[in-house]
């Protein structure tokens, strides 16, 4: 159970994907030779296709090689402890008993989600690639996650700002025609 419990995390760290998703997900969703996972249970009732980072690949692998190695491919990827479809309760208090036990006081699955967006955001992401990893049929939503993280919005800024990438070239150029004369 507690590889399980690492599992999901890393899972969830890894797609952002929500509670019930990650209990509807089966072996078959998982495709390691192009590094995609499937998800078929959205909240917007889509099939979404998702790439798979190679940590999360690496975590999955590990996972499934030592408790779902012979499951068929419509098992559950995360099964119950009577290898039935967890239920999204059980995946809260089972998620929320495991980051306790390792002092993480300030726990839930959504807050996984919450630190993939923010994660997204302060390196740089584009905010139109993460509405469709979030699953976000109009931009509002991914908005919304994206302003609770405004306040770090001068993070990064001077990098990303065009005029001070358009003064840096200026200076660049003035730079190298002054050293040729």
């Amino acid at each position: 159970v507690i590889w399980r419990r690492w599992a999901i995390i890393n899972f969830i760290l890894g797609t952002a994907a929500r509670e019930a998703t990650v209990c509807e997900m089966q072996m078959q969703d998982i495709s390691f030779d192009d590094r995609t996972i499937t998800f078929r249970h959205l909240k917007n009732k889509h099939v979404q296709l998702l790439p798979m980072s190679e940590a999360l690949a690496s975590c999955l692998k590990k996972y499934i090689s030592l408790w779902r190695q012979d499951a068929d491919e419509t098992a559950y990827l995360f099964p119950s402890f009577y290898d039935e479809q967890l239920s999204t309760n059980a995946l809260k208090h089972s998620q929320a008993r495991y980051n306790r036990s390792r002092g993480v006081e300030k726990t839930s699955v959504h807050l996984l989600r919450h630190s993939f967006v923010k994660n997204w955001c302060m390196s740089g992401g584009n905010v139109f690639k993460l509405q469709k990893v979030l699953g976000h049929s109009t931009l509002t939503m991914t908005q919304h996650y994206a302003n609770l993280y405004s306040n770090d919005l001068r993070e990064g800024f001077d990098s990303h700002a065009a005029l001070d990438g358009l003064q840096k070239k200026r200076r660049t150029a003035i730079t190298k025609t002054a050293k040729r004369r």
